[in-house]
């Protein structure tokens, strides 16, 4: 029997993916038993990350479940992604007790964001509704309920967080709000060159392309100050388009591009796609990043 220890967060969302990986697994092989090893839950991604990866150095886990959202910017020295699996599609939802659509609601109403890049969006394209950070997990959906929210935009797979009962929901387009890179993919992170065999061959490479070329958009847009930067890839046969936004963080400028290229060149195009969108910053940022 093959023993693979799975270090995942205590959240659940994060017990809802490991769980996920688990039945992948299963399904690969019946000889295989999973063994959970929980690290405390954190919003903050380097934190977050921090933790999976000493249980992988301390030797106390086989791979460990990352959202993919959190290594945008790459995997700590000594650590390996030993694959990457989509756990659905990109998008986020709004949920509310009413009617669930941002256009529907009074000027002044609070909305809650779940992350930095659709506040930014979600603050530029609906300057007249009050966009602010979600602050609690735990009484998000009780908030929503009770009136302390208006409204919440959230990717779907936030409907793990909490009971939903009385809440309706309805998806936002993801050509009107962009989702964040790595929004709707799990990463199997495992130590350098010590991938388990059966972790590495859940390893999605439509999946692991298009986020590595999403990244790319990332690492390269990610230089104009007090801004939040997004991609979207869809791969096409043998032909890649990226498309990519860069925004203010306070919601008053955005800007968006997109581009088309042979698979092969599809890093090359999502560092065209961000030059192009930081040459459309209005001055005042460029000018500030220059410096």
């Amino acid at each position: 029997m093959n023993t693979i220890r799975l270090s995942s967060c205590d959240h659940p969302i994060d017990l809802r993916r490991a769980a996920q990986v688990e039945r992948f697994l299963h399904a690969l092989s019946d000889n295989v038993e999973v063994a959970a090893v929980l690290q405390e839950s954190s919003r903050d991604p380097n934190a977050y990350v921090g933790r999976l990866v000493d249980s992988l150095f301390r030797q106390e886990a086989d791979a460990a479940v990352c959202p993919a959202a959190f290594l945008s910017a790459g995997v700590p020295q000594g650590i390996e992604v030993a694959a990457v699996h989509r756990e659905g599609e990109p998008s986020y939802i709004c949920v509310a007790v009413g009617e669930p659509d941002l256009r529907a609601l009074e000027p002044g109403a609070k909305v809650a964001a779940w992350d930095a890049v659709s506040r930014a969006q979600l603050s530029f394209l609906h300057p007249d509704l009050s966009i602010a950070p979600i602050h609690s997990w735990s009484d998000l959906f009780e908030d929503l309920r009770h009136g302390a929210w208006s409204a919440a935009c959230l990717p779907p797979y936030a409907l793990a967080a909490g009971n939903t009962w009385g809440l309706r929901t309805s998806p936002i387009d993801p050509d009107h709000l962009l989702p964040a890179i790595g929004q709707s993919e799990i990463a199997l992170l495992s130590l350098a060159g010590y991938a388990h065999p059966l972790v590495a061959s859940l390893n999605d490479p439509a999946t692991e392309r298009r986020l590595r070329f999403e990244c790319a958009f990332w690492r390269c847009a990610m230089e104009i100050p007090d801004s939040v930067a997004t991609a979207s890839a869809s791969l096409n046969g043998d032909m890649v388009s990226v498309t990519g936004l860069i925004a203010g963080t306070d919601g008053t400028w955005l800007v968006r591009d997109e581009g088309e290229a042979a698979v092969k060149f599809g890093e090359f195009v999502a560092e065209d796609v961000a030059e192009s969108c930081k040459r459309a910053v209005p001055a005042r940022w460029s000018h500030r990043a220059a410096s």
